[in-house]
């Protein structure tokens, strides 16, 4: 007994140290990044692709992300993502702003029904959205499901922001296997080039203090159109939206699509002066 407790008070003190960033099953989290520097914490998340900025392209410090003090109570370490003043969408800027990669910390089977990703995002006071930007989410399929690509063998379900703040999932999913309707739905905005825009403005993300969001796809059973999304602020459900195809068969690869930029796939989008954003707490979970 006594060896036993103190084995689990050692345990205790080495999470204690380290952080927690865990997966037990179907379920994952990366609560802070304590005990890791810029490069140890990638292998927990099994970040298997990093798209940008690659080290030949010119970005802010470290390629943008850093692991730095909670700017709210010093309390653990954050992810910290730089956007440098006039960055935008990397695959046009110039200089790249914030940082993309793909990440697998779960598993997910073939046979999951649903699959979620949550995660507190800060933005300090004064922080200029401008036109709008990418923020991360989930992936199915195969990675580089945006950017106007075809989405017949891919989805993806970023979260966003827009003028002033605005909130919403911005997702691509196969336009020829939804129902005619859609663009119709009460809070769904379309575009032809590129995704859908889900619960536009259904939340704002706050300055000066920490937000939560949560995102949870039930994905279709093949051939139907029974997929649904949900989308959570704070703990409330703002969104939720039935009868969507995300994928037309059983795919077996669903991560982490992290990837933040201002943009916009124009100049006009760019960050307005040199910024910070901070990312904690993250969760994904497959049912």
């Amino acid at each position: 007994m006594l060896f036993s407790t103190t084995l689990n008070v050692a345990v205790c003190a080495l999470v204690a140290a380290q952080g927690v960033m865990a997966s037990k099953g179907n379920h994952w989290k990366s609560q802070d990044f304590n005990g890791h520097d810029n490069n140890s914490w990638k292998k927990e998340w099994g970040v298997s692709q990093w798209a940008y900025p690659q080290p030949h392209q010119k970005s802010g410090d470290n390629g943008n992300l850093n692991l730095v003090k909670n700017p709210t109570n010093s309390s653990g370490q954050v992810m910290q993502i730089a956007y440098p003043k006039g960055t935008w969408n990397p695959a046009d800027s110039t200089e790249i702003g914030g940082v993309g990669f793909y990440a697998s910390p779960l598993q997910v089977p073939s046979s999951a029904s649903s699959v979620s990703l949550s995660y507190d995002a800060y933005f300090p006071n004064g922080f200029q959205f401008n036109k709008g930007g990418k923020l991360m989410g989930l992936y199915g399929g195969h990675s580089e499901c945006s950017g106007g690509n075809n989405a017949d063998s891919c989805w993806s379900t970023r979260f966003m922001w827009r003028q002033h703040g605005a909130g919403e999932v911005y997702a691509y999913i196969d336009k020829s296997s939804q129902k005619s309707n859609l663009c119709k739905e009460k809070g769904v905005v379309c575009n032809q080039q590129y995704g859908y825009s889900f619960g536009r403005g259904s939340f704002t993300w706050k300055t000066g203090q920490w937000n939560n969001v949560k995102q949870n796809i039930q994905l279709n059973s093949p051939g139907k159109s029974d997929g649904s999304l949900e989308i959570f602020f704070n703990g409330k459900q703002v969104f939720q939206i039935s009868n969507l195809v995300f994928q037309s068969g059983d795919w077996s690869t669903i991560g982490i699509d992290f990837e933040t930029f201002f943009g916009g796939s124009t100049s006009d989008w760019a960050s307005p002066t040199n910024q910070y954003a901070y990312f904690n707490n993250f969760v994904m979970s497959y049912n």
